[in-house]
C-alpha cells in the first residue's frame, strides 16, 4: 500500500495576487506554510478479481469498472489523465474539516498525483507535481481560484511564492531556530463552525475585484515578506499585516465574512491577539490567529464551543511510503 501526508496550508500575506487573471500582467507574490495537519491519501492495488476494477473512499464509496462513471471530479480527471485501469483501491481523508480555508482539496490533488507518480515509478518533483495539481484544478476541472494552495502543499515549509506572466518562483524562508520557535508557538487555528464553496466566493471576489484593491495586498505581502526575513520576528508587526490584510479582504466580496465572523474577529483581537484572519476564501471555515499562550487559554475560554488547534509549520520532502 502507498501512503501520503499531504499537508494543509495557512496564508498569511498575498491572497488573490497569485490568481492567473492578475499575475500575467502585474507582480504576485504570496507568503505562507505548510502546518501538521494533512490530508491522508492511500493507494492499494486489488489482488482478487471482484465486481469492480477500482474503488474510491472518500465521504462514500464509489465502486467502478470505468473511469467515466467516477463521480469524484478530481479522482475523475487524475485517473484518466493517467489512463489508470488497473485494480486499485484509493482512500484519502482529512484530518481537519474540507471547505474550511486551509486548502484541503489542492492538498488531495497534490496528494492522489504524487501516489499515481509513484504508482507509474516517475519522479516526485515538488515543483512537478505543483504544476501538474494547478494545471488539474485550474485548467482540466475549471475551478476558480489562485495557485498557492497547490505550491504549499508541494513545497512545505514556510514560502515566499512570487508570480509574473504565466510563471512563479518559489523562494524559501529559512527562519532561525528562535524565529520558527516564536511563530509555532504562537500559532493557532479557530473553527467558525461554517463550511463553504471557495470556489462560489472567489468568483464572487473577482467580479468585483479591480488592480487597485490586488496592488494593495501585493504591497502588504511585500511588507510581509520584509517581517519574516528581519533578524528578529516580530509578532506586533506580522499581526498588524494580517488585520491589515483581513480588513480590505473583507471589502472584497459580501460573501466573504458575516455577522458571526465580524462577532468572532472582534473578540479575538480584544482579548489580546496580535492578529487573526480568515483563512482562505472567506465566509467562514478556520480563523488564523498569531498570540500567546495566555491570550489563546482567554480566547478559548471566550469561545468555549469552538475548537482552538495549535499548529506549527511542515517542513518535508514530498514522500510516498510503501506501507
Amino acid at each position: 500500500m502507498k501512503y501520503i501526508r499531504s499537508p494543509l496550508r495557512v496564508s498569511l500575506f498575498g491572497g488573490g495576487t497569485d490568481f492567473a487573471d492578475y499575475f500575467q500582467n502585474n507582480r504576485g507574490k504570496v507568503i505562507g506554510f505548510a502546518i501538521n495537519r494533512f490530508v491522508n491519501v492511500f493507494g492499494s492495488n486489488i489482488e482478487l478479481n471482484q465486481d469492480f476494477i477500482l474503488r474510491l473512499s472518500y465521504r462514500i464509496n464509489e465502486e467502478v469498472n470505468n473511469l467515466s462513471d467516477i463521480k469524484h471530479p478530481i479522482y475523475r480527471t487524475i485517473l484518466q489523465k493517467y489512463k489508470m485501469n488497473d485494480p486499485y483501491h484509493f482512500m484519502s481523508f482529512s484530518s481537519l474539516p474540507s471547505n474550511s480555508g486551509l486548502g484541503s482539496s489542492s492538498s488531495f490533488t497534490v496528494g492522489i498525483v504524487a501516489i499515481l507518480k509513484s504508482i507509474f515509478n516517475e519522479e516526485l518533483s515538488a515543483n512537478k507535481i505543483a504544476r501538474e495539481a494547478i494545471d488539474i484544478e485550474r485548467n482540466l476541472l475549471n475551478e476558480s481560484g489562485g495557485w498557492q494552495d497547490q505550491l504549499h502543499s508541494a513545497y512545505r515549509g514556510i514560502n515566499c511564492f512570487d508570480f509574473y506572466g504565466n510563471d512563479f518562483t518559489e523562494n524559501k524562508i529559512n527562519l532561525s531556530s528562535e524565529n520558527l520557535d516564536i511563530l509555532d508557538s504562537s500559532s493557532f487555528l479557530l473553527y467558525t463552525g461554517l463550511n463553504r464553496d471557495a470556489s462560489n466566493i472567489e468568483k464572487s471576489k473577482m467580479q468585483k475585484l479591480g488592480e487597485s484593491e490586488l496592488n494593495q495586498i501585493y504591497q502588504i505581502a511585500c511588507e510581509g515578506e520584509k517581517c519574516m526575513l528581519s533578524g528578529k520576528l516580530s509578532l506586533m508587526e506580522i499581526g498588524q499585516l494580517l488585520n491589515e490584510n483581513w480588513k480590505l479582504k473583507k471589502s472584497l466580496s459580501s460573501q466573504v465574512s458575516n455577522n458571526l465572523i465580524d462577532d468572532m474577529y472582534e473578540s479575538i483581537i480584544k482579548e489580546g491577539a496580535f492578529g487573526a484572519k480568515i483563512c482562505g476564501a472567506g465566509g467562514g471555515g478556520f480563523f488564523y490567529l498569531l498570540a500567546e499562550d495566555h491570550i489563546a487559554d482567554k480566547i478559548k475560554s471566550k469561545f468555549s464551543k469552538a475548537a482552538l488547534i495549535k499548529i506549527k509549520t511542515f517542513d518535508d520532502v514530498i514522500n510516498v511510503e510503501n506501507i
